[in-house]
């Protein structure tokens, strides 16, 4: 239900407010003679990790979130209570605009495929603007990505919160967030051992959590 409420402010956008320079997901679209696919970066890119999808294209964002939480509930407990709030103030903190937003350029050295670019699709601010919003979200992008592929992207700005957050060396670009965000949605992150993932957290800088569920 909360992802249900999130994603109802889609058809609300107001106009873009504030200027502060931060971190945002991509989308990678793709054009061909007879079509135009849209997709997560952060998905395109599992490819490149070997990580198979734990959900089908027609897979609902409320499904989705239930199984992400669940398994990070038993594997991470604090991080599962962070990402939770991170849901519940999600609609507040969200803001859909029909500017396009200004490339970041965060991405590293990606691999894209010649018939595709990449369209910055969101951008999250270091601190919230003076009206609380702290994610904003490129309109005529977003609403070409089905559930599936909108809901990473969501995900893609919680992970990065975390590691802005609790990560005090930075990042020096996004690709362990993106990293991190098609683990998530893996069939490699449902079967992880305790000890694989621990491991996952140190290569993608995301350190042990405490005192996330009071």
């Amino acid at each position: 239900m909360i992802l249900l409420v999130a994603l109802s402010l889609f058809f609300s956008a107001e106009s873009f407010a504030g200027d502060t320079k931060g971190q945002g997901g991509d989308i990678l679209v793709c054009k061909r003679a007879d079509r135009t696919t849209y997709e997560s970066f952060d998905l395109y890119e599992r490819y490149n990790y070997r990580l198979s999808l734990a959900f089908g294209e027609t897979t609902t964002s409320e499904e989705i979130v239930e199984k992400v939480l669940s398994r990070l509930m038993s594997l991470d407990p604090q991080r599962y209570c962070l990402y939770k709030k991170y849901l519940e103030s999600f609609s507040r903190e969200s803001e859909y605009i029909e500017t396009e937003i200004e490339p970041i350029n965060d991405e590293g050295l990606p691999i894209i495929p010649h018939h595709c670019k990449l369209q910055q699709a969101a951008i999250q601010t270091i601190l919230p603007d003076s009206a609380g919003i702290k994610y904003r979200f490129y309109r005529p992008a977003v609403e070409q990505l089905n559930e599936l592929h909108r809901t990473a992207l969501f995900f893609h700005e919680f992970v990065y919160r975390d590691g802005l957050a609790h990560n005090t060396n930075g990042f020096k670009d996004s690709q362990e967030v993106r990293y991190f965000t098609a683990f998530l949605f893996s069939n490699q992150f449902q079967e992880v051992t305790q000890k694989r993932y621990s491991e996952m957290l140190r290569v993608v800088r995301l350190p042990v959590l405490e005192n996330q569920c009071q």
